[in-house]
C-alpha cells in the first residue's frame, strides 16, 4: 500500500516538474468549456488482501482481475482547477479453482474427488464519488496536459450467494451392502455493505480538438467494508440406498445455521483508457 502511494507520487512528481520548468501554458480558456463529461473502459487489478475473498473455508475464492465502467461528469473552475464527479461500476468474477473448493477436496484426500461445486456469481463494486483535479500542461501548445485527481465518496459492494456442495466418494457401503450416499453443503447468501472510499489517479490527455479529448489513467482505490450477521448454513445428509430394493433411507440430516461477520478490504489497481468531451 506504502509504496503503491509513494510510485504514483513519484510520478506525478516527475510529471509536474516538466510542465513547470517547459514554460508551457495551458490552452484552455477560464471562460470557455467549463464542463465536461467523459467515459472510460478499465481493467481493474486486485492487491493486498483484496485477492482473496475469505468468508470460512470452503465458501473462500479468489478473485480476479476486473473491469471497470465509469462516468465522470466535472466543471472547471479556471483555467487548471475543477470540480468532478464520478459513477463507476466494477464487477470481480470469483475463482474457487485453487481456494474453495479445491480446499475442501484437498482437505479430505480420496473423500471428495471432483466432486466439490462451488456456485457463485461476480462480486461487483459501485462507487459514487466526488473531488477536485488540477490540469498540467505539459506540451507548449498544450494539447498534452498532466490531470492529476483526488477523490473520496462512498463504495457499494455486493458478494453474490456461495454454495459449496461436497459428495462423498461412491463406493462407500454398509455391512449389509447398501451404498451409503453422504452429501455436505455450504450456503452463504447474497450480502450487501457500503462504507467510505477514497482514489488518487493520474491521466494523460492528449486534445483532438477543442472539445474532444482522449486518454489513458492510471488510478489506486481503497477501502475498508464490513458485512455483520450474515447467516452462514450448514447441512449434512447421509442416505442408505438398497441396490436390489432401490430403496433409500436417511440416516442422518443434520444442519446449523451461525452468523459470521465477513469483511472485505477492497484495494484494486485501476488501468484504463476512456474519452472527455468538453461543452
Amino acid at each position: 500500500m506504502k509504496h503503491i502511494i509513494l510510485s504514483f507520487f513519484t510520478v506525478l512528481g516527475v510529471f509536474t516538474s516538466e510542465s513547470i520548468f517547459s514554460q508551457d501554458v495551458n490552452r484552455f480558456s477560464s471562460d470557455e468549456n467549463k464542463f465536461f463529461i467523459g467515459f472510460q473502459l478499465s481493467g481493474a487489478f486486485p492487491v493486498e488482501s483484496f485477492t482473496n475473498l475469505n468468508i470460512g473455508s470452503p465458501c473462500n475464492s479468489s478473485i480476479n482481475t476486473g473491469s471497470v465502467y465509469e462516468l465522470t461528469l466535472g466543471y472547471r473552475i479556471n483555467a487548471h482547477l475543477g470540480g468532478a464527479l464520478l459513477l463507476s461500476e466494477a464487477p470481480y468474477e470469483l475463482d474457487p479453482a485453487s481456494v474453495g473448493a479445491a480446499q475442501l477436496i484437498s482437505g479430505h484426500p480420496g473423500l471428495y474427488q471432483s466432486a466439490a461445486v462451488f456456485k457463485s456469481g461476480q462480486l461487483i463494486a459501485q462507487s459514487a464519488m466526488i473531488g477536485a483535479f488540477y490540469d498540467l500542461p505539459i506540451s507548449k501548445n498544450g494539447k498534452i496536459f498532466l490531470k492529476p485527481k483526488l477523490l473520496l465518496g462512498i463504495i457499494g459492494c455486493t458478494i453474490p450467494e456461495i454454495e459449496v456442495v461436497g459428495q462423498h466418494s461412491p463406493g462407500a457401503s454398509d455391512k449389509s451392502g447398501n451404498s451409503i450416499d453422504t452429501v455436505e453443503t455450504w450456503d452463504m447468501p447474497k450480502i450487501y455493505a457500503y462504507s467510505i472510499s477514497y482514489r488518487i489517479e493520474a491521466a494523460m490527455y492528449y486534445a483532438l480538438n477543442k472539445r474532444f479529448d482522449v486518454f489513458v489513467n492510471l488510478a489506486f482505490q481503497g477501502s475498508s467494508l464490513s458485512f455483520a450477521n450474515v447467516p452462514f448454513t450448514y447441512n449434512l445428509t447421509v442416505n442408505s440406498t438398497n441396490n436390489n430394493a432401490g430403496t433409500s433411507t436417511a440416516l442422518t440430516n443434520n444442519s446449523y445455521v451461525k452468523e459470521i461477520n465477513p469483511s472485505v478490504s477492497y484495494q484494486a489497481i485501476i488501468v484504463g483508457l476512456g474519452c472527455e468531451i468538453r461543452f
